[in-house]
């Protein structure tokens, strides 16, 4: 009895040493983090992922014109069928960001550009005092919601 008791203890710790290990590893990211060195976003560890999120979201380069973030994702695969979008863009209607494929499993990382664009000819700057962060749910072409949203107060001149 005490060997099958041992052997079911080694072979449940082979399976969930990946497991725990990438946890550990989150972990120890997680509370390394400046967070003066552009993070927006920083998410905590998880286990299990059980639901889309963004993971971080860095700040990368900034012009008066267009920022570029670097967004970590997740979309489990065990989410909701159907597409996922990422929206990345300031509290104002005078901008553009470009657009990305969103994958299902582990956790991705994609690079978004945010950029000042004008809706008028006579405007020549615009100001915003946060950053949204959206993760959105399709399916069969139609609008579900958001499954992730956070704003971060970031006040910020476009030109």
């Amino acid at each position: 009895m005490r060997e099958i008791v041992f052997i079911v203890f080694v072979v449940l710790l082979a399976f969930l040493y990946p497991h725990l290990k990438g946890y550990y590893e989150q972990v120890q990211a997680y509370q390394s983090q400046d967070p003066r060195s552009g993070y927006f976003i920083v998410s905590e560890p998880v286990l299990v992922e059980t639901s889309p999120r963004i993971i971080e979201a860095k700040l990368i380069s900034e012009t008066s014109r267009q920022m570029l973030f670097e967004v970590t994702y997740v979309i489990p695969s065990a989410a909701k069928k159907g597409r996922y979008t990422l929206s990345v863009h300031p509290d104002m209607s005078h901008w553009m960001y470009s657009s990305n494929e969103l994958v299902r499993g582990e956790p991705q990382t994609v690079e978004v550009r945010v950029s000042f664009r004008p809706q008028q000819a006579d405007v020549t700057s615009a100001s915003s005092t946060m950053m949204k962060f959206y993760l959105s749910h399709i399916k069969d072409g139609a609008w579900g919601g958001y499954v992730y949203q956070k704003d971060v107060p970031y006040e910020k001149i476009w030109r």
